[in-house]
């Protein structure tokens, strides 16, 4: 199975796209997890004081969730760069030329 050199480069511009998704996600889901370790902190904080609890325990969960859901997408992304990475590997000719060819010539 012959791929043309605009096939190859749209396989490998969306495996780019994708690793640079990854790279964004990774720096979010890291964000993510300073946010919520700072939230707990708070929390310990806001424990202590009964009217702030509530307050501080939604915030905690809409970080919990939005955590979640980039912690989804970035899993999908690697997904993705998977199967683009097979799909790219399975584009390989499987035919090895192992020597030259030998012509004869006809002395007619």
């Amino acid at each position: 199975m012959e791929i043309s050199m605009r096939q190859k480069q749209s396989v490998n511009q969306k495996l780019s796209f994708i690793d640079s998704s990854i790279n964004v996600s990774e720096s979010r889901l890291k964000l993510f997890e300073k946010k919520i370790m700072d939230l707990r902190k708070r929390d310990i904080l806001a424990r202590k004081s009964e009217s702030a609890v509530v307050e501080e325990a939604e915030k905690f969960n809409k970080v919990i969730r939005d955590f979640e859901i980039e912690e989804k997408t970035h899993n999908l992304l690697l997904e993705k760069k998977i199967e683009f990475s097979i799909s790219a590997a399975g584009f390989v000719s499987p035919v090895i030329v192992l020597e030259k060819p030998v012509y004869v010539q006809n002395n007619f």
